[in-house]
Order: C-alpha cells, then sequence, then structure tokens
C-alpha cells in the first residue's frame, strides 16, 4: 500500500520545519550499509510529543487500525551522503515521508509495485504513506540538498480478553 497526500502540513508548520532545515544541525545519521555501498542520512530528531501534532493527527485519519509513533526526525540527504541506495523495506508498519523542499536535482523515490518500478519526483508538502511491503530508495541526489520529514509508527495489537 502506498498513498500520495498534498498539503497535510499548514503553512506555520512549514515555517517551523524550514526554520529547522535551515539551520540543520544533525543529532545522529541514519546508515544503509551493503556489500560495496556505505550511505548515509543526516538525521535530526524531533519530539513527536509537541511538534507537528495537528499534522501527525491528520496523517492518522488515513490509516487503519491504531498506531503509534516510533519515531520522527528530518533526513538531510545530498550528493555525498547519498550515492547509491539499494532497495529496502523500512522495519516500521507504516512509514510518512513528506518533502519538505525541491530545490535540489534528483533524489527521487523510487519503489516496486508489482513488478513494476515507479518514481515520483519530491515536491514540497507532498506525503507518502507506505507500509513495510513496500520495496523502496531514494535516487541520488546529484545537486543541492534534500529534506524530508519522517514519521514511523507501529500497529498497536488488541491485548486478549480473558476471563480468569
Amino acid at each position: 500500500m502506498l498513498k500520495k497526500l498534498h498539503t497535510l502540513l499548514s503553512n506555520e508548520e512549514l515555517i517551523f520545519l524550514n526554520s529547522i532545515c535551515s539551520s540543520f544541525v544533525e543529532i545522529k545519521s541514519h546508515s544503509i550499509i551493503s556489500k560495496e555501498k556505505n550511505n548515509y542520512y543526516l538525521t535530526k530528531i524531533l519530539n513527536s510529543k509537541i511538534h507537528l501534532l495537528e499534522y501527525q493527527k491528520k496523517c492518522i485519519t488515513h490509516l487503519d487500525g491504531e498506531y503509534e509513533i516510533q519515531g520522527s526526525w528530518i533526513n538531510k540527504i545530498n550528493a555525498i551522503t547519498n550515492q547509491n541506495d539499494d532497495f529496502h523495506t523500512d522495519e516500521s508498519d507504516i512509514s510518512i515521508v513528506t518533502y519538505l523542499n525541491e530545490d535540489f536535482e534528483g533524489g527521487e523515490f523510487e519503489y516496486i509495485f508489482n513488478d513494476e518500478t515507479i518514481k515520483i519526483r519530491p515536491i514540497k508538502n507532498t506525503t507518502l504513506i507506505m507500509n513495510r511491503e513496500i520495496r523502496h530508495r531514494v535516487l541520488n541526489v546529484t545537486n543541492g540538498e534534500r529534506f524530508s520529514l519522517i514519521f514511523f509508527y507501529k500497529k498497536l495489537q488488541k491485548k486478549q480478553k480473558t476471563l480468569i
């Protein structure tokens, strides 16, 4: 399952996120290591309990069932950090990616659906919601910096009731 949505972030949220991106200081890097490649994304972790609460409510309305946040951050990708991303699936049940800018070259989101490879050009305030079965990757950023907002969700399991 992959859904593509537009304008989930409000103007105020975009201004807030733009201020983070313009003074981006990464807290950690997220590495993807394969036999031949070592890719990493620069990451600025967000506090999902206080940041972007209205955005989170909008996202939840597009999910079936109940979920809890596993993590939220901003990824910064450039020509140095992402040179050859392999197709992969995320460990979370649901991944939500929202593009924060479009003033860069390359960096398309590519995924496989029914044995077909599909590319999505990142457009500011476009959101992708996908389940863990979607094999995807980010193509090389050839010029500039690509910023994206990431939220990972885990499906809550219903507890079985017993009489004891």
